[in-house]
């Protein structure tokens, strides 16, 4: 057995601690734990995280893959919360539909992106790919400018004829998506074409979507899903 990375181990509780006690939102959290992971290359470090159910505070775990075999779960709970095997820390919602990896996609988030950046596969690969975009992007932001949103949102309201504000507000509405909802979709097309740039520098984007999918670990929760 390899020896555990201990220094590893008390970087990651120590950021735990941190996050939990200045109230960190996930997305600042996970890069507040790529930081702690990059001490220790030969172990991934995935972060769980469950809402406390006012939109404010979170609870969260660590998990610390080790290259040789295993997984150390690591968390840290505040003084007057509830730790973290007693709240449920696979509690699903009737909302949630896809698992893979550690990420869930809602019902909600599916229908915004069920007519954009996977145009050419099944729906459901195109929502397994969204689910790992999202992944690489939590561990791996990419920077997005203001002139990168404007052309993801000229090549959107392209895409879908929407050629003026009242024929944005009446496909917002038909999909049930808010104002907010929709300028985040608009930055996470933003987001996709900074990775496919990156991803493509490397290799092609298909091949690399396809190995991230081969080694997926994917669970549906709606049965009637592909």
């Amino acid at each position: 057995m390899s020896t555990l990375p201990s220094e590893l181990i008390r970087q990651t509780l120590d950021c735990l601690k941190a996050i939990s006690d200045s109230a960190e939102p996930p997305t600042r959290a996970q890069q507040r734990l790529r930081e702690v992971e990059a001490a220790d290359p030969g172990v991934r470090v995935d972060l769980l995280w469950d809402d406390g159910g006012d939109g404010a505070s979170w609870h969260y775990d660590a998990l610390l893959r080790l290259p040789g075999g295993g997984t150390i779960s690591l968390s840290y709970c505040p003084d007057r919360a509830l730790p973290w095997p007693l709240r449920g820390a696979r509690r699903f919602r009737e909302g949630d539909l896809l698992r893979v990896n550690d990420n869930v996609m809602t019902v909600g988030e599916a229908i915004g992106r069920l007519d954009a950046t996977f145009a050419d596969a099944a729906v459901g690969t195109r929502l397994i790919d969204a689910c790992l975009v999202q992944e690489e992007l939590l561990r791996h932001p990419v920077e997005v400018s203001a002139q990168d949103l404007q052309r993801a949102m000229d090549a959107f309201r392209r895409t879908h004829r929407l050629y003026s504000a009242e024929a944005c507000r009446q496909w917002m509405a038909q999909r049930g998506l808010s104002p907010t909802q929709f300028e985040a979709l608009i930055a996470e097309h933003a987001e996709v074409a900074a990775l496919r740039r990156r991803v493509t520098a490397q290799q092609g984007f298909d091949d690399w979507l396809a190995g991230r999918r081969a080694a997926a670990r994917i669970e549906w929760f709606w049965h009637d899903a592909a």
